[in-house]
């Protein structure tokens, strides 16, 4: 099965599908004696509060400048043992509504806390695990599939169009190319937002990276010239053949055959940097 070729949207339901799935079978200690259908119940409520609240902390995590410079794996701990935090209102409430949690036993407010740290000592070990063994395979590139390389590529047809062939010599000083220019390259053709990664798509293949698609514009060279069409899309200028529209929806048609959208707030600015750079619209 090739893994980081696929939608990460598709990729995490499917992974939430199969830890539904897998912890109902499993039948851990905190749903132990119940019936499987409100195991299923409790697992599906659960998984589906737990992994948006990860994915959705995560994503505002990046917009964190000294965030954005951890490594990989930190930043998903990090993201995993806040949204933990976020999600233990959600796990306390869910257990007392299904009756998982006894809470008429406790006379005041000092005795629930037996609840909620036992609740913390239960959810954050397994939680922060899953999180972090969901993002495992996508950070690893496990079974990473290569797509063919571009054999012919229209260049702009502008003098003033710099030289794009040359690989950067800042490579190894820049920590965004640095993470995929061996596997790669880093003749970028488009960046693409898939929720807390970016898909990065070079003449010599693609790959996931765990960053936000702000930094990543920002951190590209200088003497690489593109522009973001929509907020989860920024396309180099070199492979840019034309803006058409297509199905209702302006799309820059790319030299590899890729259609890449363009948004309506974002169209005038397009297609000002097409005009300017002597791009053919129809």
């Amino acid at each position: 099965m090739i893994i980081n070729n696929r939608s990460t949207q598709k990729y995490f339901f499917w992974v939430s599908v199969f830890l539904i799935l897998l912890f109902t079978l499993l039948n851990p200690a905190g749903t132990l004696g119940v019936d499987f259908g409100l195991r299923l119940l409790i697992w599906t409520v659960q998984i589906s509060i737990l992994v948006p609240t990860f994915i959705i902390i995560h994503i505002k995590l990046q917009k964190i400048q000294i965030f954005d410079h951890l490594n990989d794996w930190y930043k998903i701990l990090l993201s995993g043992l806040i949204g933990c935090f976020f999600f233990l209102p959600f796990g306390l409430a869910i257990d007392y509504v299904t009756g998982l949690d006894d809470w008429s036993k406790f006379r005041n407010l000092s005795e629930s806390y037996t609840i909620v740290i036992n609740e913390i000592g239960s959810l954050f070990p397994t939680a922060i695990l899953t999180w972090v063994a969901i993002n495992a395979p996508r950070i690893l590139n496990f079974n990473f599939s290569k797509i063919p390389a571009v054999e012919q590529v229209k260049l702009i047809p502008s003098e003033q169009t710099p030289n794009y062939g040359k690989q950067f010599d800042s490579v190894s000083k820049n920590e965004f190319l640095a993470k995929f220019s061996d596997k790669i390259g880093t003749d970028i053709i488009y960046l693409m937002s898939e929720l807390h990664y970016i898909r990065v798509v070079t003449l010599k293949g693609e790959i996931l990276i765990l960053h936000n698609l702000k930094d990543a514009i920002s951190e590209l060279p200088v003497d690489l010239i593109g522009i973001q069409t929509h907020r989860s899309f920024w396309v180099n200028l070199k492979y840019i053949e034309k803006i058409i529209k297509k199905k209702l929806q302006n799309v820059l048609m790319l030299s590899n055959g890729k259609s890449i959208p363009v948004s309506r707030r974002r169209l005038s600015l397009v297609k000002n940097f097409l005009r300017k750079n002597l791009i053919f619209m129809k």
